[in-house]
């Protein structure tokens, strides 16, 4: 929050925040706020009471942005996630640099850089607003089964991965590890 507190301050924004204790105290919180736009951070009891947010916001008419894609799926606007492919990407670089021979110590931390773009149409709708053409137009996804407009989609389509997925994934890495990088096994 301080950070983005800093951010705001320099774009000519006002951060508001409500204190909670748990789920069950979000809504008031909502309610509590006489703001332009909510934010739903990556806050796992934010997150979990994400609906009372967004019908907050929806009896106000006032917008919901979010940090990740599930909550953009249960009505939110819009909102930037992380690319968890990307991410997977980066941890892969990272594996292979030790398996090399790298020490963990050795390798710098780095964060993602570019995120996903999310828009969910139906739910700026249900908030009393429509999305501009130019935050559409670049969107990573577009369509979500809750409030779901009939939309194009653009891009590939993002997917959920299971345990099937993580089954090849382990396959995958195992036999890239039989086959020259110094033997080994990946667990789930």
């Amino acid at each position: 929050v301080a950070e983005a507190e800093k951010y705001a301050t320099d774009l000519g924004f006002e951060i508001k925040t409500a204190t909670i204790t748990n789920t069950n105290e979000v809504q008031q919180a909502a309610e509590s706020l006489n703001v332009d736009a909510y934010l739903i951070p990556t806050d796992n009891a934010v997150v979990s009471a994400a609906e009372s947010v967004i019908q907050v916001a929806e009896d106000k008419g006032t917008p919901v942005f979010a940090s990740d894609e599930s909550t953009m799926e249960r009505g939110a606007a819009a909102g930037l996630s992380v690319n968890y492919t990307q991410q997977g990407r980066d941890a892969a670089k990272i594996l292979v640099k030790m398996l090399g021979g790298t020490k963990a110590s050795e390798i710098p931390v780095e964060t993602q850089k570019e995120f996903d773009l999310f828009v969910n149409e139906a739910g700026a709708t249900a908030q009393g607003f429509t999305l501009p053409e130019s935050i559409v137009s670049r969107a990573t996804k577009l369509e979500f089964e809750k409030r779901a407009l009939p939309i194009r989609a653009l891009g590939q389509r993002q997917r959920r991965i299971d345990r099937r997925d993580c089954r090849q994934l382990q396959q995958r890495l195992n036999a890239c590890l039989r086959t020259g990088h110094r033997g080994g096994r990946i667990g789930h």
